[in-house]
């Protein structure tokens, strides 16, 4: 006798593309797959991708170079210094990855992380970014905290077309911070548009463009600033 289910609520992912370049039920994939949702990034109110990845086991950051949110992660101890980004080789070890646009993160562990080429072993790290969606959505948030750390971010999406062909998407964020030590500070800019036209419906063109500005001061004793955050959340779906 053969039991299934499947769990409802916001936390749960039934798909991932990361094992198999496409969406596919995790239940069906023969390998050890994790994914982190974008519910949980806003209920835990997360600011840098490491402590999003403090709820997969098996990684752990690697390095932070110069008090940055830049470096590498260790899965299965195995150093992985590169991420991906929709299933493409993205991130190094000196560039970081802003939060606002992610709509989940995948991570897949073990070997067969070597179907994406010059990788390590132990696994990789797959940022899938936020898409266009069919319906108007409108959302607003505010973060602030301890040493003059704001950020406010808005995120816009809906139809372009009265057929709904031609959908957009627009994520916007700011950081300003400082730190418990002196003359340490972080600025940041983020500009993240995409458009999507529906050829068909099997055919769908995505173009993908992000913008990050980000002026730190390098600090190589390290910033461990601990910021107590408060966040203010708007969004309207119509």
């Amino acid at each position: 006798m053969i039991a299934t289910g499947e769990g409802q609520g916001s936390y749960y992912v039934p798909e991932a593309s990361t094992a198999t370049r496409i969406d596919t039920p995790i239940r069906d994939i023969p390998q050890s797959i994790q994914v982190i949702p974008r519910q949980v990034l806003e209920d835990q109110n997360t600011q840098r991708i490491q402590d999003a990845l403090q709820n997969v086991s098996g990684v752990t950051k690697q390095g932070n170079y110069g008090g940055t949110e830049a470096g590498g992660f260790n899965l299965r101890g195995f150093t992985q210094a590169v991420t991906f980004r929709n299933g493409l080789r993205d991130n190094t070890f000196y560039s970081i990855t802003d939060v606002a646009n992610i709509e989940r993160i995948e991570v897949l562990k073990g070997s067969a992380s070597v179907l994406f080429g010059q990788v390590e072993p132990g696994g990789i790290i797959n940022i899938i970014t936020k898409q266009p969606l069919s319906q108007p959505y409108y959302s607003i948030s505010f973060t602030a905290g301890n040493f003059n750390f704001y950020r406010p971010t808005i995120d816009l999406s809906g139809p372009l077309t009265v057929d709904g062909s031609l959908l957009y998407r627009l994520n916007l964020a700011y950081q300003n911070s400082e730190s418990f030590r002196d003359f340490n500070f972080t600025e940041r800019v983020l500009v993240a548009p995409t458009l999507s036209w529906n050829i068909s419906d099997r055919t769908t063109l995505t173009f993908n463009f992000e913008y990050l500005y980000n002026q730190f001061t390098f600090d190589s004793i390290g910033d461990s600033s601990f910021y107590l955050f408060h966040n203010f959340l708007l969004s309207l779906l119509p």
